[in-house]
């Protein structure tokens, strides 16, 4: 089963690839998030080994528009929405679920999965995505 993931956030505090990265692994994931990218203009695969073995993601960056501040419902004030899409394999949802919680934390920003419908805050983001992968 694939699952897909969002992290809506304000560009302006969007972490440097190489920090998120560190978060990642600070984190205890064992993922190794590609730093070499744009996180406010990529679209497109996102490597992220897992335990060394070849993983990622489908990656899209866009800023909100007027549907999706309605869906948010003034939760906090973003403006931009970040998109983590997993395959089927438990590598790619373990990578894409350590990116986005490490994200939301890094940026302040609010998790969405789109499977359950939760709204996950940033405090809790990480300790729910290993919750997810246990």
């Amino acid at each position: 089963m694939s699952r897909d993931f969002s992290v809506y956030l304000h560009a302006a505090k969007m972490p440097a690839p190489p920090a998120w990265r560190a978060e990642i692994k600070q984190q205890g994931f064992a993922c190794d998030l590609d730093d070499d990218f744009d996180p406010l203009t990529f679209s497109g695969f996102l490597p992220c080994p897992v335990e060394e073995k070849i993983s990622g993601f489908e990656y899209y960056a866009r800023e909100l528009d007027d549907d999706d501040f309605a869906e948010l419902d003034g939760v906090q004030p973003f403006n931009y929405s970040i998109t983590f899409c997993a395959g089927s394999r438990p590598a790619e949802t373990m990578a894409a679920l350590a990116a986005a919680s490490c994200l939301a934390k890094l940026s302040g920003g609010v998790l969405y999965d789109f499977y359950s419908g939760e709204m996950i805050l940033a405090e809790h983001a990480v300790e729910w995505a290993k919750s997810q992968t246990a």
